[in-house]
């Protein structure tokens, strides 16, 4: 179901002044708001209808006094004009001095040129992967042999020896098996 909104311009913005259920009566509101005011103003009335989540808004009148006002103040201004000789008009243009300066156009912004791109980086990353793969398994294939001896399998350590307390530095002296 729609409803009428009735709406007045007051500094730049629209005031809600009425809501009406009938498009008729809305608009009636709103010319007797438009004839009563002594002053400019603007209305308008708009049908507002919900839809889901939101509302669906259309200007269906539109009324002002603003524009005739402007309008006559404008032929006011053109009258005034034309009574007053060509010197005087001349006078009341600005000086060049103070006249606006013609718009200049933006400046147009430059890009640096980029590097040149790398090629196929999958490729780079490929070689590399193959790389890191050839080192691992040279490290793998000349690393310790299994040839040598360890260290505790040779047979001076299998023969008793002192050991050294390294908390209390006192020397002591293993079994003999």
């Amino acid at each position: 179901m729609a409803m009428f909104e009735v709406h007045r311009l007051a500094e730049n913005r629209w005031l809600l002044q009425a809501i009406f259920d009938d498009a008729a009566a809305a608009i009636a509101d709103a010319k007797a708001l438009v004839a009563r005011t002594q002053t400019p103003v603007t209305v308008r009335v708009l049908a507002v209808q919900p839809r889901h989540t939101r509302f669906a808004e259309w200007l269906i009148f539109r009324e002002s006094t603003a524009d005739q006002a402007v309008a006559e103040a404008a032929a006011d201004a053109a009258e005034q004009r034309s009574e007053t000789p060509p010197i005087l008009q001349r006078a009341e243009e600005p000086p060049p001095l103070l006249r606006p300066a013609p718009r200049r156009s933006p400046p147009v912004v430059r890009r640096l040129p980029s590097p040149p791109p790398l090629g196929r980086p999958h490729l780079i990353v490929l070689i590399a992967v193959l790389l890191l793969g050839g080192g691992l398994a040279l490290l793998a294939h000349f690393g310790p042999s299994s040839r040598d001896i360890w260290v505790f399998d040779r047979p001076e350590a299998k023969e008793g020896h002192p050991i050294r307390n390294p908390l209390s530095g006192e020397v002591s002296r293993r079994a003999e098996p």
